[in-house]
């Protein structure tokens, strides 16, 4: 690209090494001491028009036309001139110095290791376009971050889950857990079932209402152990008072 006149130039002088602007070596080479600005001229075409003619040394032109310089140039035939360069004559040969105009710029851009998902290049070589896509469950690219949770846990925000939030979840199962508890499971009569959407935990007791089955009964009432409806109620005793006759026909009253 070519120089601007805030670019900063190295310099050394005295054994240090110091910094200069463009515009101030523009003004140096065009009215310093030793060189003189002639004004401009063709260096494609053969040297007409030089003031003076022949030259002297430290007189500086302007180039105006591109290509290579005519071969009455001395020093710099043949060599590839544009338009802005300088030319200056050093007593025996010219001297061409290229002010970089030529210079093109971005000609191409693409992605390391031609690559280009998810990034994508558009516009011109002066006006490069660079653009990347929006990652989603089957494209990479680019995504936010999710919000810190509330007090409640809540993340109000879409986007990638990050440490921070693994954190949070793990303190929130350690208090609801108890210490730490990771797991419940039940041992017979109690079972454990949890819920698949709300992965709520639901503790209960089986019934005893089979031979075998530990668990908890239902008391018949006198009146179900009397009419023998009851087929899986406990039956307690003063329904069996009721009831049966007792092994010890002692405790009945005496016939009167």
């Amino acid at each position: 690209m070519a120089i601007q006149s805030t670019d900063l130039i190295l310099v050394g002088r005295g054994g240090g090494s110091f910094h200069t602007t463009a515009d101030e070596l523009i003004t140096f080479v065009q009215s310093g001491a030793g060189l003189t600005y002639r004004g401009t001229v063709d260096v494609t075409a053969a040297p007409a028009g030089l003031d003076p003619d022949p030259p002297v040394a430290g007189d500086l032109y302007l180039n105006s036309g591109d290509g290579a310089a005519d071969a009455g140039w001395a020093g710099i035939a043949g060599q590839t001139a544009t338009a802005g360069d300088r030319v200056v004559f050093d007593g025996t040969n010219w001297a061409l110095i290229t002010s970089g105009s030529s210079d093109v710029g971005v000609e191409t851009v693409t992605a390391a290791n031609g690559a280009t998902d998810p990034i994508t290049v558009g516009g011109t070589a002066a006006d490069v376009t660079l653009t990347v896509k929006d990652a989603t469950v089957l494209q990479k690219g680019v995504n936010n971050l999710a919000s810190t949770p509330d007090g409640a846990g809540v993340i109000a925000t879409d986007g990638n889950l990050i440490k921070e939030h693994y954190d949070d979840l793990l303190a929130r199962i350690g208090t609801a857990a108890g210490g730490g508890i990771q797991g419940v499971t039940g041992i017979d009569p109690i079972e454990v079932s949890v819920d698949g959407v709300t992965h709520i935990a639901e503790v209960g007791v089986k019934s005893a209402d089979s031979l075998g089955q530990a668990g908890v009964v239902e008391l018949a009432t006198d009146a179900e152990t009397i009419a023998g409806t009851n087929a899986t109620k406990a039956v307690t005793p003063a329904g069996a008072a009721a009831a049966y006759v007792p092994l010890n026909l002692s405790k009945l009253s005496p016939l009167s």
